[in-house]
């Protein structure tokens, strides 16, 4: 005999099978959470639940599996029972600056949480540029006094005019780097090194325009998007650019080498392109 399984605890159909003969009658043994009742049939998303006081089958809406929300947290609840959506549940997600609302039945931005994920936004920007502006210099101690007095010289090596062959006296820092790459190969003299040291002050600040460009434009982006939603997604996206680059940094530093100033500013000035307006 055909017989229709169920589930013990919600009733819901669980397949079919055969039952087993009775020795003693000769007719069938029906086991628990069986039925000889053959359910209806049930379109998708629907499933035939037992009776078992009525004998009969009732056809129900099916969530089984499916991600559901509270309406009241806002909390994930996972639909484990047959039937239709409970009261304050709702298959929906929300959005993490959301609450329910029972006028429309949908989620709506709360206003106070909106403004709080954009100031989060906010600082979350100013975090991301830091410590890509942090991976641009030497982490060492006393390496700001170090690069303040290198400037210097640099400065009154060019407001004297920029002379070719200067004294030593007068540019102790750049005569020490000067001396100490002769003394492993690479002549060098204290001009060349002031050049040098003005190439890396324009690349540092072309590089230090390109981040602040990028702060002010995600920052002009949060301001005025629609949406704490649409904050978080010119947030991400400048953290995205800033963690590649500092990795990029990361390894052409180990390898010893020196930025690609021209690519990491490119890919700064297209965080424009990922922040379009929300």
């Amino acid at each position: 005999m055909r017989i229709w399984h169920y589930d013990p605890e919600t009733h819901a159909l669980r397949g079919e099978g055969q039952a087993d003969p009775d020795p003693r009658t000769g007719g069938a043994l029906v086991p628990a959470h069986a039925t000889p009742v053959a359910p209806p049939s049930a379109a998708a998303g629907e499933v035939p639940v037992y009776d078992r006081a009525a004998m009969a089958w009732t056809v129900v809406e099916d969530h089984r599996g499916k991600s559901a929300w509270s309406t009241v947290t806002g909390q994930p609840i996972v639909m484990s029972a047959p039937g239709p959506v409970a009261a304050g549940v709702t298959l929906t997600a929300p959005g993490p600056h959301d609450r329910w609302d029972d006028a429309t039945g949908q989620w709506t931005e709360d206003p106070a949480r909106a403004a709080a994920g954009k100031a989060k936004a906010l600082t979350a920007v100013d975090r991301a540029i830091g410590e890509l502006r942090a991976a641009l210099v030497t982490a060492v101690a006393g390496q700001s006094e170090a690069y303040d007095a290198k400037a210097a010289e640099l400065a009154a090596w060019e407001a004297a005019g920029e002379p070719v062959d200067p004294p030593a006296v007068g540019y102790p820092w750049a005569a020490d780097r000067a001396a100490m790459l002769t003394g492993l190969g690479t002549a060098k003299t204290i001009a060349d090194v002031m050049r040098e040291w003005r190439a890396r002050r324009g690349a540092w600040t072309e590089l230090l325009r390109a981040t602040e460009r990028a702060r002010e434009a995600a920052k002009h982006r949060i301001r005025g998007s629609s949406s704490a939603g649409a904050a978080d997604a010119v947030t991400a996206a400048l953290a995205g650019v800033c963690a590649t680059l500092r990795t990029d940094l990361a390894a052409v530093s180990a390898a010893g080498g020196v930025p690609d100033v021209p690519v990491v500013i490119a890919a700064l000035d297209d965080t424009y392109l990922l922040q379009a307006p929300q």
